[in-house]
């Protein structure tokens, strides 16, 4: 812990190496640090669902989301040929 309420972490893979590692300071969010950060995650173009991360859904967080023809399989004769035709 530093002053402030700032806590200090070290980018280091093991402790021996910390003394030479990289620092990276955090603090706590304020109103003035939290409409910087939006203005720099719009900027970046993370205007989307990062905008509202409560009222994200989920896609790209379940297996098949980020897939236009993502569908749920369906077991029957037919299951080869229609494979198949996506290969193909």
């Amino acid at each position: 812990w530093l002053e402030d309420e700032q806590v200090e972490f070290k980018e280091a893979p093991s402790r021996e190496v910390m003394e030479f590692a990289r620092s990276v300071v955090w603090t706590r969010a304020t109103d003035e640090h939290m409409q910087a950060w939006t203005k720099q995650m719009n900027s970046l173009g993370y205007a989307g669902s990062s905008q509202d991360p409560l009222k994200r859904g989920v896609e790209g967080c379940c297996p098949g989301t980020c897939d236009a023809k993502a569908k749920v399989a369906v077991e029957g004769e037919d299951k080869d040929r229609e494979e198949l035709k996506i290969l193909n």
